[in-house]
């Protein structure tokens, strides 16, 4: 479900106008984070942190291509290395799509051309490194609202269960609780397996969830 660490060299090199100084990186800082006996990876914060300023309209043009073509990549990941955007690709399909987009010139013919055309001109502000995942955008959100109905099950009551969203510098689905609890964490890898879900336990706040979103109702 997470990210392999193997980067395709599709180097997209792109031509930036006006380059954005190297350093700026999107990472959290400071987010602990500790391995469970059960294999989970529990954090404190999403390890996500904030796309710089001067570079989120080339990531949300990253991040429109991977919605519009949910099978075919993973997500855009806002750990941004300098000028350099990493994005899950799943197919040979992905990584066409991901070249002609880092171009400025994208090759749809959907209905959300339109949009992805103007977006393909904001998307050069970045470089974008194409690696392969093994879970697409649409499977890990669909992960993250089945997480949802969790929540309602008696047995899981302790761990208070309150958040669904996605990690996506790891590509997994993140689950905010009040405290990961041996039968979630159990119950869990024997659903999805130990990498599939990122646990987000204790004070960090994620939004109030809603189907869909991520929420619970």
């Amino acid at each position: 479900m997470r990210m392999s660490r193997h980067v395709v060299q599709v180097v997209l090199a792109v031509a930036v106008g006006g380059a954005v100084a190297g350093g700026v990186t999107g990472c959290a800082s400071g987010a602990a984070e500790h391995l469970d006996p059960s294999g989970l990876v529990v954090v404190s914060e999403s390890r996500d942190g904030v796309v710089p300023e001067q570079l989120r309209d080339a990531y949300a043009a990253y991040d429109l291509l991977t919605e519009a073509n949910p099978d075919d990549f993973g997500f855009a990941s806002p750990a941004i290395e300098g000028v350099t955007v990493t994005v899950g690709t799943t197919s040979a399909r992905g990584r066409e799509l991901l070249t002609a987009f880092s171009t400025g010139s994208p090759a749809v013919t959907s209905a959300s051309a339109q949009a992805l055309t103007s977006a393909a001109e904001q998307a050069i502000g970045l470089r974008a490194v194409a690696v392969p995942v093994t879970t697409s955008r649409r499977e890990v959100e669909a992960l993250r609202d089945e997480l949802i109905g969790w929540s309602r099950d008696p047995r899981f009551a302790d761990a208070g269960i309150r958040s669904t969203a996605v990690e996506r510098s790891s590509g997994a689905a993140l689950l905010g609780v009040e405290r990961l609890t041996p039968a979630l964490a159990t119950a869990l890898v024997d659903a999805y397996g130990a990498d599939a879900v990122v646990v987000l336990e204790g004070g960090a706040d994620l939004p109030e969830m809603t189907a869909g979103s991520g929420a619970l109702p």
